[in-house]
This record gives C-alpha cells, structure tokens and sequence, in this order.
C-alpha cells in the first residue's frame, strides 16, 4: 500500500541526527530539500549541533524516551535493537505496507534481515548497506623504489628489506636521514601488520571488534593467538630498528597530510580512494604512491583483512513518541526508491550531478569544489549524501572520483580475492547486550595498553608477560564474552540458513 507524495497538506517531523561525532542534521542540505519537494514532508533537526560523541547524543536522549520523531547516525544500531524491544522504538515489522522498498529489499537479502532482526523477532531500524569490498589497500613510493634500483616486494621478507633501504639508502634524496619507511593515520591500523605473520587483528571494519569468525562456525579473540604474539614481537622488532614511525602512537590523521608532501613517508595501509588521490596531490617531481599487493607471509598466506562491512552498524528508527510512524516510515522507505539511491549517493542533479549514458556523473561543483576537501566529504558535510542514516550505497559513486592509481588497486585486490571472512554485527539479546556492556570495553582497553607497551619497549617483554596476560583476560571475563560471541553468532547463521 504505502503512502502516495507528495502529502495533500506539508507535515513536520523531528529528526535526532548526529553521526561520526561531529555531524548534526542540517535542514538546509540539498537532499533534504529536494526531498521535502517529494514528500511534502520536512524534517527538523533536534540534535546538538556542537556535541562531540554521537553515540552518546543518543544514549541521552535514552533518558528522556526518545522525544523525537526520528533517530539516526553512526554506530547505533545496537541501540535500536536494544531499545526497540523495550518499547523505544517502532517495529517496522507492523508497517510493511509503508516500506515497500525496504521490504522488496530484505526479501532478496535474507543475510540482511537476520543481521537487522533483534532478538525479539523484530526489525527496529533501516540500516546504512554498503556496496564494494576493497576500501584499504597497501600504497609505497613506487618511485622511491626506481631511486633505488629496488623492485616491489612480494614476500615479508623482502618487504622488511625494502623498508631497511628506505630507513637507510636516501631515497628522497635530499641528503638527509628523514624518511619513515612505513606509517599511519591511527595506530590501531598499523596493528593490521599483524597479518603479515599470519594472524588476523579485527573481525570486521572496526577497531573495537577483536573476535573473529572461522569457516566452521566457531569464533575466537584474534588478540590472543600465538600468531598474533609474534606478529606483535615483529611490529615492536620493527619499530626499534626505526621502520615503523617513531610517532605512531601520538601523530594521528595529520601523518599522511604531512609525511606525503615533505617527502618523507614510504609505506601505508589506509583508504584507497583518499590515499590514492595524492598522486595529484603532491607536488613533487616523479611522485608515484602506488598500490601493491598484500606481501606473502612465510607460511605462503596472501590476503587482505580488511574490506567494507556491509551491514553498518549504522542507520535510522522511529521513536514510538513519533506523532505519524506511518508518514515517518514512508519518507524512510523512500531512501531505497531508485531516485532515492541517486539522492543519498550522488545529490541533487543539476546541482552535483548530470546523467551520461544513464549513470548519474559527478560534475565540477563537486570534484573541484571551492572547499578544497575530498568528493566523500564535501557530499556529506554541504550536500546531504552519504549519511550515516539507512540508505544503499551506490560504490561506483566512490569509484568515480577515486585515482586511476586506486582504480588499478581495486581491481588488483578485487581479481585476486584477498579477502578474508568478516563477522557481520550480530543482534544480541538482552542478556548478551549486558555481558558486551559490561566486558567489551574493558577487554579491549587492556589489550590495547598491553600492545602499546611491548611495541614501545623490549620486545623480549612480550613471552616474559604473554602469560600474566592472557590471565588478566580471563578475570576481565574473556571466556564470557566469547561464549556471548559464539551465542549470537550462532544464531545468526541460523537465521541466513
């Protein structure tokens, strides 16, 4: 059935939005307007547009029962599925005339559905999909390599030998010991090194998700594996001898902005499309920052961890305080419509876009915009695209701007199928939500003190402490919290099945 818009008579909803921890809904995003002329339907945001942690701006809005319309952002997922069960939140199971597209879509991605569906039975929010699998890549100095008469690596072996050479042999030469063989925007990447020495680091695109699936069903804490143990022994092995960055821990997202156009950093692992687009970037003669396969570790393993989640924890719900959930749900559905998808990927044509040959192509306002930031940004930040609410994303949108020297990368990781099974966000139940409450942080902030202390001192220290270590987990509750893990795990491949 669904609802025809426009609406006879314009109709008001208040909508809570805040995602990656800097954005608030802003009424005034091209998107937004261009669908108010659709629907008739305006939305009016409610969300501080100063707060600074957007999973929080939802959890107080927890206490005061959700008082608007709509909710959404980043990372709260897990919120709807909590809350939604309580009575926060509609089921949109009691709605499907209002979300035909929504509906249409489930029924051809029953992976999806078990993914969404909270223990109650229930679906509480429309999820943020993503298309494409490769989003990182290894990029090096392939032009430092010409300077040096080196070729490109392929094993661990000779990637440790390369990365010595650039530490030693003046590959910018400018005279001057300056180069950092291999950096990173977060350190927590950098700990993806580990898979050099077979051991895998993060279950899915999220720093905070140690626990890993396995083929046969089971899953187990990647952080405690006697793999991962060397893997940490090379990283601190390699940090001593000057090839991982000496700021690694305290540089942050300003490395590649600064290491790139002085000149001074050789190696990364980090986004294809941001980190390719300084080849066009950096003016310096001969620059080449090209992508490379995954080195082969000696066991003879090649394979890349990381790729795109494709159910984000990401994504919006109504609120049972909502003044017309069937109005609310309808402009939602709307999102998955085929113009829906052109708005929430590409904007607003005319305006971002103009259709070639049937494919919505970005335009100049977008690719050379006046902002001087990446296409991904500009459209979230002053367009109103690529929101973290529930919407499928289109990946030849990213695939349009990215570099020729992504593009190539891409398909290089894409041909070859590097990657490596993900565990998908799983729906917990009451329970298991209070044992992931009460135990994830905690877990994750020790082991994330322990590794940055053997990579910062002796790496000796490591087996001297692996086992007081892997004790103190255990006291934290590890075994709980993998027993919770392997529950809705479980529960999840039998709803795909």
């Amino acid at each position: 059935m669904g609802l025809n818009f426009p609406l006879n008579e314009p109709q008001q909803l208040t909508f809570h939005y805040h995602a990656r921890n800097m954005y608030a809904f802003d009424e005034d995003w091209p998107v937004f307007q261009e669908m108010a002329q659709i629907t008739n339907v305006f939305l009016k945001n409610t969300a501080n547009p100063i707060g600074t942690n957007s999973v929080e701006q939802l959890q107080l809005q927890a206490v005061d029962g959700f008082p608007s319309d709509i909710y959404g952002g980043d990372n709260i997922a897990s919120y709807f599925m909590q809350y939604g069960p309580e009575g926060a939140f509609v089921a949109i199971s009691d709605y499907w005339d209002y979300v035909p597209n929504f509906r249409a879509y489930l029924d051809e991605n029953p992976d999806v559905e078990a993914t969404i569906t909270a223990w109650d039975g229930n679906i509480y929010h429309i999820p943020y999909i993503q298309s494409g699998g490769v989003a990182r890549t290894y990029f090096m100095r392939t032009d430092w390599l010409d300077n040096l008469g080196l070729e490109v690596p392929e094993t661990v072996e000779q990637l440790e030998e390369v990365l010595i050479a650039f530490r030693d042999d003046d590959p910018n030469g400018n005279g001057i010991k300056d180069e950092i063989p291999y950096f990173n925007d977060n350190w927590m990447e950098m700990m993806r090194l580990v898979n050099l020495w077979d051991a895998r680091c993060y279950g899915m695109d999220s720093y905070v998700e140690k626990v890993i699936p396995r083929e046969d069903g089971t899953v187990y804490h990647a952080w405690v594996q006697d793999e991962f143990k060397e893997g940490v022994q090379n990283l601190s092995r390699w940090y001593d001898m000057g090839l991982i960055d000496k700021e690694i821990f305290t540089k942050g997202v300003a490395a590649r902005v600064e290491y790139l156009p002085k000149d001074i950093g050789g190696m990364t692992h980090e986004w294809t499309p941001s980190t390719s687009a300084y080849n066009d970037a950096v003016d310096i003669d001969g620059f080449k920052f090209e992508i490379i396969a995954p080195p082969i570790t000696d066991t003879g393993n090649q394979w890349e961890e990381h790729s795109r989640l494709r159910v984000k924890p990401d994504g919006w719900a109504v609120s049972t305080n909502c003044s017309d959930p069937e109005v609310a749900l309808a402009y939602m559905d709307y999102i998955y419509s085929d113009y829906g998808q052109i708005l929430s990927n590409y904007g607003v044509e005319g305006l971002t876009y103009e259709m070639i040959e049937g494919q919505p192509t970005f335009n100049d306002y977008v690719l050379n915009n006046d902002e001087n930031v990446a296409v991904n940004i500009f459209l979230e930040r002053y367009i109103g695209t690529q929101l973290k609410h529930g919407y499928l994303m289109d990946y030849e949108y990213e695939y349009q701007w990215t570099h020729e020297v992504g593009r190539a990368g891409v398909d290089l990781y894409t041909q070859n199928d590097y990657s490596v099974l993900q565990l998908p966000p799983l729906p917990w139940n009451v329970e298991q939500k209070k044992v992931i409450d009460t135990k994830l942080a905690g877990i994750n902030m020790y082991t994330n003190e322990m590794v940055q202390k053997w990579i910062l001192g002796d790496p000796s220290l490591i087996d001297a402490e692996w086992d007081t270590y892997l004790a103190e987990l255990e006291k934290l509750g590890l075994q709980e919290l993998l027993d919770t893990y392997q529950e809705a795990y479980t529960t999840y491949l039998s709803l795909i099945n």
